[in-house]
C-alpha cells in the first residue's frame, strides 16, 4: 500500500510537470528561430558588421574553479558562473537571491538567519548536518560552517562589488579537499585596479507586505597608489531589512528583521613583472532580534516564549602572494578567519516536562577560528601539458558553550541546579574542538592534439582531531569529562576528460570523488536513564564516542555548446553519485542525538542551462534540473527506509529570466527583467519513525526596470510578484513551524558611479 502511495504521488508529480518540458521545449523553438534569423543572416554574411556580429553573442564568463584561467564553457565540468554584472541585474546581494537561478542546487532555511546549502542532493536531512557537505569559498578562503549540529549555519557575505560566483556541482575533493562531497561555492571578489580611480554609491528603500520598511547602502572606491604600481579597493556596506513574522506570545512585531554591517579593504601591489602581493581584510556582522519561525496560527506568527535574538560576526584577513618563475607560477595564499555565532533558541516544548511548565532558552556561544596556508605551484606557457601541484594545511579550533536555562527553576525544585553548579539550568555543555588538515593534491592536464583533452587528479590528506567537552547540570547526573583524540587518513582521485568538436561545442566525463573528516560525539545521554533501554535494543553501549569519515563517487557526462554564431549557448550534464558510510544523524524518542556512519544514499539526475540572445536587445535564460535522491538501504537510527527521498530536496527545479534592452531617449538606456522560478516539492523528513510532511512547491516572479542615465541609475523593483507564500522549509517534531520566503517586496534603488 506504501509502495502504491508513493506511486500515485510521483505520477501527480510528472502530470504537474509536463507543461513545463513542453514550455521548455518550445521556448527553445523560438529562441533557435529568431536567433536563426537575427544572428545567423547577419553574422555569416559576407559583409556582415563585426561589431553588430559581436553584440550578438553571449560573453563567456572566464572562471578558475579549475585553479586556472579559463572558460566556462572550456572547462570540462558542471559550473555555473554568475559575473557581477548579471548579479546586479538580478538583484542579488545574499545567497539566497541567486540559489533558485542555479539548477542542483537547494536549500533549507532553519529560521536563524543562514542556509542550508544542498548540491545534488548530497544531503541527510532538513537540519544542518555537523559536518557541512558543501564547501564555501571567500576568493581562496575556505569559510564554510565548521558545525555543531542541527543550529549551525553557514556566513552569507553580502555580494557587494563581486566580480563573479562559481557554482562547482559534484564532488570536488582534489582541488578544494574536505566538506565538498556534494560541490562548491566560491565568492570572487573585485580586485583592486592600478590604472583607475572610480567607485559607486547606492541607496536602496523598499517595504515588504505583512512587515517592516527596509533601507539599505552600499559603497565602493578603487584609488590607483605609488606611482600605478598598486591600488586599494574599498567595500562597505548597512543593510537593515525589516521582518514580516510577529510573535504573538511577547506581543514583539517583525521578529525576523536583520541589521547587517560590513566592510572589505583590499591592497594590491604589482610593480614587478615577477612578483604580486593582494592582502584582504573583511567583516561582517548579522544581527536579528528573533527567528524566522511561522508557526501559522495564523500565519505570518509564532508563539515563542524567549527573543530568539542571534548574531553572525566574523572577521577574515587574507594575504596571497604570486611569484614568476618563468615556466610555472608559485601562489602562497595564507587566511585567518575568526566567527563567533550567538543564538538563543525557545526549548520550552522540548523540556516541558523535564522543567515543570516553566519557560526554557537554549542558550549558544559558539566561536570558530581557523588558520589556512595552502602553496600551489603550476605551469605557465601554451604546450600541451598542464600540471598543478599543492600543499594544503589547515589548523581549526571550535570552543562551543551550551546553556539549557529555566528561569525560576531552582525555586520550584528548592536549589536543585545550584546542587549541581548550575543554577536555574537544566544543563550546562563546554566544548573545543582542534582539528589539523595536511594534503598534498595534485592536477594534470594534456590535450591530444586540438580535439581530446585529458584530465588526471587526486588528493591526499590527514586529519588529526581532539576534542575536550564537559557537561553539568541535573540533566547530566553526576557530570561528564570527556577527552578524545584520533587521526585518518586517504586519497581521492579524480579523471576527466573532453572531446571538442569545435570552439563552441564540447562533449565531457569524469569520475571523481570527495570526502568529509569524522568527529566526535557528545556522550552525555549514556547517563540519561530513560536512554538505556533504547541502547539495549540497538545492541550499543552507549552513544559511540566518535563517528569516521564518509565518501561520494560521482559520475558525470555532460555537454557544453553554443549555436548560430554563439547567440544560443545550452548547456547539460547527467550524474550519478554513490554515497558510502553516510554521516547519519540518529536520533531516539528519549532524547539522545550522535552522528553515525550508516547507510547508502544514491543521487542521480540531469541538468541544463540555456542561455539565448533572441536579438541584440533582448536575452532569455532558461534552467533546470531533476534530482532523485534516495535512500538505498534502510537506517533506522536515521528513521529511513530503503528508497525513502532524502529531506529538503526537490525533484524538479526550474527558472528563468527574459531581459529586454531598449532606450528611452537618446541619452535614457533602461533594460526589463522578469524573473521566474519554481521548486518542486519535497519530503521533510523519513518514513520509518512517522509519515513526513510535505514542503509544498512554489513559485517566485520578480521585475526590475532600470533607468541609466550618465553616471546614475535608477531600478524600480518587486520581489515575489503574486505575494506567494512560498514554504521552504517545514518542522514537525516536537513543534511544528515552517519558514517562508519574503513576502511581496516593492522597493527602488539609484545608484551613482564616478
Amino acid at each position: 500500500m506504501w509502495q502504491r502511495a508513493t506511486g500515485e504521488r510521483e505520477c501527480v508529480v510528472l502530470r504537474r510537470q509536463h507543461h513545463f518540458i513542453v514550455a521548455f521545449l518550445i521556448l527553445v523553438g523560438v529562441c533557435r528561430s529568431l536567433a536563426a534569423q537575427d544572428a545567423v543572416d547577419s553574422c555569416t554574411n559576407p559583409d556582415h558588421n563585426e561589431a553588430e556580429c559581436n553584440d550578438s553573442r553571449i560573453e563567456h564568463v572566464i572562471v578558475t574553479a579549475t585553479r586556472r584561467e579559463s572558460s566556462v564553457q572550456k572547462v570540462p565540468a558542471s559550473i555555473t558562473a554568475l559575473d557581477g554584472k548579471t548579479l546586479t541585474e538580478m538583484g542579488a546581494l545574499t545567497f539566497a537571491d541567486y540559489a533558485r537561478s542555479v539548477p542542483g542546487l537547494s536549500f533549507t532555511d532553519a529560521g536563524f538567519g543562514g542556509q542550508k546549502i544542498v548540491i545534488r542532493g548530497v544531503s541527510t536531512s532538513i537540519m544542518s548536518e555537523s559536518r557541512a557537505a558543501t564547501s564555501l569559498y571567500l576568493d581562496e578562503t575556505p569559510i564554510t560552517d565548521g558545525g555543531f549540529g542541527s543550529l549551525s549555519y553557514y556566513p552569507d557575505p553580502v555580494l557587494v562589488d563581486i566580480d563573479r560566483v562559481e557554482v562547482l556541482r559534484g564532488p570536488q575533493g582534489t582541488l578544494f579537499g574536505s566538506g565538498s562531497i556534494g560541490g562548491a561555492i566560491r565568492i570572487i571578489t573585485r580586485q583592486p585596479d592600478v590604472l583607475e580611480t572610480g567607485g559607486l554609491a547606492e541607496a536602496i528603500l523598499s517595504s515588504t507586505a505583512h512587515g517592516a520598511p527596509s533601507y539599505e547602502v552600499n559603497a565602493t572606491f578603487n584609488q590607483p597608489v605609488l606611482d600605478g604600481q598598486g591600488a586599494i579597493r574599498g567595500v562597505g556596506y548597512l543593510r537593515e531589512l525589516g521582518g514580516w513574522i510577529d510573535n504573538t506570545q511577547l506581543g514583539t512585531v517583525d521578529v525576523n528583521d536583520n541589521q547587517t554591517v560590513g566592510m572589505r579593504l583590499t591592497g594590491l601591489w604589482d610593480g614587478s613583472e615577477k612578483l604580486a602581493v593582494n592582502a584582504k581584510i573583511a567583516y561582517q556582522d548579522r544581527q536579528s532580534s528573533g527567528s524566522g519561525f511561522d508557526q501559522e496560527n495564523p500565519p505570518w506568527t509564532q508563539q515563542r516564549f524567549v527573543p530568539e535574538s542571534n548574531r553572525d560576526e566574523w572577521t577574515l584577513l587574507n594575504l596571497d602572494i604570486e611569484y614568476s618563475f618563468g615556466l610555472a607560477n608559485l601562489l602562497s595564499a595564507t587566511s585567518w578567519l575568526d566567527r563567533d555565532a550567538d543564538l538563543e533558541a525557545d526549548g520550552t516544548a522540548v523540556y516541558t516536562e523535564l522543567a515543570g511548565g516553566l519557560t526554557v532558552s537554549g542558550v549558544y556561544q559558539r566561536n570558530q577560528r581557523d588558520f589556512v596556508q595552502e602553496f600551489r605551484l603550476q605551469s605557465s606557457g601554451d604546450g600541451p601539458a598542464d600540471w598543478l601541484l599543492g600543499l594544503f594545511f589547515q589548523d581549526q579550533v571550535y570552543r562551543l558553550e551550551h546553556e539549557v536555562r529555566v528561569p525560576g527553576f531552582d525555586e520550584l525544585t528548592g536549589g536543585l541546579g545550584s546542587a549541581f553548579g548550575t543554577p536555574d539550568q537544566l544543563l550546562v555543555w563546554q566544548e573545543e574542538q582542534s582539528m589539523e588538515q595536511i594534503a598534498a593534491f595534485f592536477d594534470f592536464i594534456y590535450r591530444f592534439g586540438a580535439n581530446w583533452e585529458g584530465a588526471l587528479g587526486g588528493r591526499w590528506f590527514r586529519f588529526d582531531q581532539a576534542s575536550d567537552s564537559s557537561t553539568i547540570g541535573p540533566l547530566a547526573g553526576a557530570g561528564q569529562f570527556n577527552s578524545t583524540q584520533d587521526s585518518e587518513s586517504g586519497f581521492r582521485p579524480r579523471f576527466s576528460i573532453g572531446y571538442k568538436t569545435n570552439d563552441d561545442l564540447m562533449w565531457y566525463g569524469s569520475i571523481g570523488g570527495g570526502f568529509r573528516p569524522g568527529g566526535q560525539n557528545l556522550t552525555v545521554f549514556d547517563l540519561v536513564p530513560a536512554c538505556k533501554p533504547f541502547f539495549e535494543w540497538l545492541g550499543l553501549p552507549g552513544v559511540p564516542p566518535r563517528y569516521g569519515s564518509d565518501s561520494v563517487w560521482s559520475y558525470e557526462l555532460g555537454v557544453k555548446s553554443g549555436w548560430w554564431s554563439r547567440s544560443i549557448q545550452l548547456n547539460a550534464a547527467l550524474f550519478y553519485l554513490d554515497w558510502s558510510e553516510m554521516q547519519t544523524p540518529a536520533v531516539l524518542p528519549c532524547g539522545a542525538q550522535w552522528v553515525q556512519n550508516a547507510g547508502e544514499a544514491t543521487s542521480r539526475g540531469a541538468e541544463v542551462e540555456l542561455v539565448a540572445l533572441l536579438n541584440r536587445n533582448i536575452e532569455f535564460t532558461l534552467n533546470g534540473a531533476w534530482t532523485r535522491a534516495r535512500l538505498e538501504e534502510n537506517v533506522i537510527l536515521m528513521g529511513g527506509r530503503k528508497g525513502d527521498r532524502v529531506p529538503g530536496v526537490p525533484e524538479y527545479v526550474m527558472g528563468g529570466a527574459l531581459t529586454w534592452f531598449f532606450e528611452v531617449q537618446n541619452d535614457v538606456d533602461a533594460s526589463f527583467r522578469v524573473d521566474y522560478r519554481y521548486v518542486g516539492s519535497s519530503p521533510n523528513g523519513y518514513s520509518y519513525w512517522f509519515v513526513p510532511s510535505e514542503i509544498p512547491s512554489y513559485s517566485l516572479v520578480d521585475l526590475r526596470l532600470g533607468l541609466a542615465k550618465g553616471r546614475w541609475m535608477t531600478t524600480l523593483f518587486i520581489e515575489n510578484l503574486f505575494d506567494e507564500r512560498a514554504i521552504i522549509t517545514v518542522h514537525d517534531m516536537p513543534e511544528r513551524w515552517v519558514t517562508t520566503a519574503r513576502p511581496f517586496t516593492v522597493g527602488v534603488s539609484v545608484r551613482f558611479t564616478y
